[in-house]
């Protein structure tokens, strides 16, 4: 630990950012306050976080990567990517891959189309790419709904560490099997492109060689980082995880209509109505609270 924050700092950031994540409020960056907060600490406190919330009966269901897309790094004053956990009442799997949200309760929110792989047994520590392909059964579009504690987006990366990778919600598409035609895959997966509509209307195009090349690469990342702290967890069978935005963020309004389609994969377009607050009775909204301490 460096000599600008101690053992007593930690419990009051964990305290803190879970208390954001109940209230809905905007808090100072903690880099800000301790200018020599690194990335192992910032994980430690994300871990904590983590363990807290598992206590409090959330279930753990798959893990995030952001800032995998570097033509956001300059944007948010960050320099690699991070992760953090997912959990199941976060995740929501979309019928027909329509649906709706509402956004009321969340801050800042942003919304990054994604692609989100699921693992059927275990990817190997140091496995090659193709190794890490064998373990995935299927792939398919997802909307990360991502939200932000500090205000106007600024801050550093140990500060979206330690506030859970910003991950609010993963709205996860109909699932393309990909058992059966693994032999292309290793290029297909990241030279597919991505054209994102708003209200019909063409608003951002990606690629997946956006997310480190590769989303193949995205997840080798994920597990060199995880493997390289004995307290965490390697990646499982089960999990679910959402590879990082293939455009940029872009900031969400109730009553909005977005549409994700991909050329280079036959996965079906991917369509999200963003709800008004007047109709959130009818909609599944956003995590509930009692999940985000």
């Amino acid at each position: 630990m460096n000599q600008g924050i101690s053992p007593l700092d930690i419990q009051a950031i964990v305290r803190e950012i879970a208390v954001a994540n109940q209230e809905n409020s905007l808090i100072e960056p903690f880099s800000n306050r301790w200018p020599g907060l690194d990335t192992k600490q910032a994980y430690y406190m994300g871990r904590l976080l983590h363990e807290r919330k598992i206590s409090r009966k959330a279930i753990s269901a798959g893990r995030k990567i952001g800032f995998t897309n570097a033509d956001m790094w300059a944007l948010y004053g960050v320099n690699k990517p991070v992760w953090s956990w997912m959990y199941d009442h976060s995740i929501r799997h979309l019928p027909a891959s329509q649906g709706r949200c509402c956004i009321e309760k969340l801050v800042q929110p942003k919304l990054e189309p994604e692609l989100v792989v699921h693992f059927h047994q275990a990817p190997p520590c140091g496995g090659t790419l193709a190794d890490i392909l064998a373990c995935i059964d299927w792939i398919a579009l997802g909307y990360e709904i991502v939200q932000c504690h500090y205000p106007g987006w600024k801050f550093k990366g140990v500060d979206t560490i330690i506030d859970g990778g910003l991950h609010a919600e993963l709205l996860v598409g109909e699932p393309l099997d990909i058992r059966e035609v693994t032999g292309c895959w290793l290029s297909c997966l990241a030279e597919f492109d991505v054209y994102l509509y708003r209200d019909g209307e063409l608003h951002d195009q990606g690629c997946g060689a956006n997310v480190l090349g590769s989303p193949l690469k995205a997840i080798a990342h994920l597990m060199s980082v995880i493997a390289a702290d004995p307290a965490m967890e390697p990646l499982r069978a089960g999990e679910l995880v959402t590879t990082g935005t293939l455009t940029k963020a872009w900031d969400i309004t109730p009553g909005e209509h977005w549409r994700v389609e991909v050329r280079g994969l036959e996965l079906p377009p991917l369509q999200l109505s963003i709800d008004r607050p007047e109709i959130e009775e009818n909609t599944v909204c956003n995590i509930p609270v009692a999940y985000q301490q």
